[in-house]
């Protein structure tokens, strides 16, 4: 992702990218509930974060599905022909809310029978829909760029619309990746920054990652080489494995004549037109049709590297490596759920590249590291460079996502996505199906323009944000707060799907469905609550530089944070600049004319030692005196 506001700030100031989105996908073989799951971030600074359900319709004979230009700025979409969160009736009651008219399409195919229910998000990527079928979401760099229809050019889709497409159409992995691989050829594909010259090819490919309840795969996509179509290739995840997409393409050798790959049917053919491949040899797709250069490659592949190393250390995978990543990693324990949301709130802890270590992470060891902006007197050749490290989870990531697909299950169940907001590692995903006739509001309310006291994402970032004020002493306190909350209510998501399946096998369809969206809601308003009370909790235990404590007590407790030792050291605290008493020695009587002298290297004794000797002698004097009259003094008085 990474428009919007990221688009003018690149565009106008030329720093480079604003990049993000993480996805990640996990054969069923290789988890601890034997299902696969599919999971991502969303990492952007003016996003749609709103979720909505679309409903499976009929469809009459020659009707047709429009297809809408790309925009994740809020609002995403204005159609009430969608969904309820894409309606004007659920636009934000500002006072410009009359320039959000309704969106135009930008031309349309031919329709199908029958469609499926899905949930889609703001961002325009679909994710799951009552099949199960499970979608994620990274973009990644690539050769060939090509504009809009809208725009002076031939290419007619966006990776959002291929997205929702699928899941409205298909029943499986495999089945997706096959309808947007022909759809993107037959009418085109197009990337993001297309216009920019400085910034096109940057996001010129997607990748997604795409999963049922039985196989897992990988899918890339990017513009051809004429304008007028697309090449893509995907890769079927071993069912013992797992792979991860970081803004970088990952599948290497494009096998021919293969059940585990898929490709356009251009691809050897473009490879060859371009020079970039001969007959005979190995087609690699990072390198024949990912980016020109390498540039943000650190970026992208340090959180392949983690995952690698979280999942599959047995591997030992350098760092140093990351040209040579594989596609798939074996995982060397089965996955849980536990493990993908550790994930999903990774900073490096713990790691060689721990971001919460280390002067950048200031004295409370925040492992956020702010977009490169030209403040005080930089300039974008200063920064161009130069950046800080990145790991999954970020503060400017909008919502994240874990599907879990299980074929057992009927529709009505597995057709359930988890979805929190803000930054993972103070957030609680929540679990919504795709089967509810309504959505709760905590999920499709809310934009960037003002605070929403109803929106999951207003309450998350309000909590992430002061957590990040002195994160090494909160984020402790935080988070078994936040894992027993989650704990429990998986606990009960799964109670509940369990019955809610007896239900859908007795015939009692309509009675699960009830008991799926009652309960959806009451957990929506449960974290919503949670966060809030949570950040009331903790303002009151941590503020203005203390820890307040005992709050039961007849009195609290209170300390101060201070600053760690390291970081002392690290800003010259111990160096004169900072003494407050400028001299070890007190300033001393002049040699010659009485007066006090200021300079510390001077000789000679101290009036405040002359006047300390006077006055011990007096008190010894004294003392002595008294002792020696008092055996005349009668006893008792």
């Amino acid at each position: 992702m990474g428009r919007g506001l990221c688009l003018f700030l690149a565009v106008s100031l030329g720093l480079g990218l604003c990049l993000g989105c993480t996805t990640g996908v996990i054969g069923r073989l290789a988890t601890t509930d034997g299902v696969t799951y599919v999971f991502g971030t969303s990492d952007t600074e003016n996003g749609d974060f709103r979720a909505a359900v679309v409903h499976g319709k009929k469809h009459k004979a020659g009707s047709t599905r429009p297809i809408y230009p790309l925009k994740q700025v809020y609002p995403h979409l204005v159609s009430g022909d969608r969904s309820f969160t894409w309606s004007k009736e659920n636009l934000e009651d500002l006072p410009q809310k009359e320039l959000w008219k309704r969106t135009d399409p930008i031309f349309s195919i031919p329709q199908v029978n029958e469609t499926y229910s899905l949930i889609e998000t703001g961002g325009g990527y679909g994710l799951v829909n009552e099949f199960g079928v499970a979608i994620g979401e990274s973009t990644c760099g690539a050769r060939f760029v090509q504009k809009p229809i809208f725009d002076g050019g031939y290419a007619s889709f966006e990776i959002g619309e291929l997205s929702q497409i699928a899941l409205e159409r298909t029943k499986t992995a495999r089945e997706a990746i096959k309808l947007m691989g022909l759809l993107a050829e037959r009418h085109g594909y197009y990337g993001a920054f297309y216009n920019d010259p400085a910034l096109q090819h940057d996001e010129a490919g997607e990748a997604l990652t795409v999963a049922d309840g039985k196989e897992a795969w990988i899918f890339h996509i990017t513009a051809d080489d004429t304008g007028k179509s697309a090449v893509w290739c995907a890769q079927r995840v071993p069912d013992d494995s797992f792979s991860i997409v970081a803004n970088r393409f990952v599948i290497r050798e494009v096998v021919e004549d293969s059940d585990d790959f898929l490709y356009s049917s251009n691809i050897f053919e473009i490879a060859r037109r371009q020079g970039l491949w001969r007959k005979g040899q190995k087609l690699d797709f990072v390198k024949v049709y990912g980016p020109l250069n390498d540039d943000l490659i650190k970026y992208s592949t340090d959180r392949v590297w983690r995952a690698a190393q979280l999942w599959n250390p047995s591997r030992g995978e350098p760092r140093e490596n990351r040209q040579n990543y594989p596609t798939n990693f074996h995982a060397d324990r089965p996955i849980s759920l536990e493990d993908v949301i550790a994930l999903l709130r990774d900073h490096y802890e713990g790691s060689e590249i721990d971001l919460t270590k280390g002067i950048e992470s200031g004295p409370f060891g925040d492992p956020d590291r702010y977009d490169k902006f030209p403040v005080d007197g930089l300039t974008k050749g200063d920064l161009k460079e130069h950046s800080f490290l990145r790991a999954i989870s970020m503060f400017r990531s909008i919502y994240y996502h874990i599907q879990r697909s299980d074929a057992s299950l009927p529709k009505e169940v597995n057709g359930r996505v988890l979805i929190g907001f803000h930054e993972p590692s103070e957030s609680i995903a929540v679990p919504v199906y795709v089967c509810s006739k309504t959505l709760p509001k905590h999920v499709v309310a809310g934009s960037m323009f003002s605070y929403d006291d109803t929106s999951l994402y207003w309450a998350a970032t309000l909590l992430g944000n002061w957590v990040h004020k002195a994160y090494v002493h909160i984020h402790p306190f935080l988070m078994p707060l936040i894992k027993n909350f989650e704990t429990n209510m998986y606990n009960e998501m799964d109670k509940v799907e369990e019955e809610a399946v007896v239900l859908v096998k007795a015939g009692k369809k309509d009675e699960a469905i009830k008991l799926l969206e009652e309960k959806q809601l009451e957990w929506s308003n449960d974290t919503r609550e949670f966060l809030r009370t949570t950040f009331y909790q903790i303002v009151s235990k941590f503020h203005d530089g203390l820890v307040y404590g005992n709050p039961a007590g007849e009195s609290v407790t209170v300390h101060s944070l201070f600053y760690p030792k390291e970081w002392l050291e690290s800003i010259g605290f111990f160096s004169q600049r900072f003494r407050i008493v400028e001299n070890s020695k007190i300033r001393s009587l002049g040699a010659g004319n009485g007066s006090l002298n200021a300079n510390p290297t001077t000789t000679g004794v101290s009036l405040i030692t002359v006047v300390s000797m006077i006055c011990t002698v007096v008190l010894a004097f004294k003392l002595f005196y008294s002792r020696k009259h008092s055996s005349y003094l009668p006893i008792g008085n």
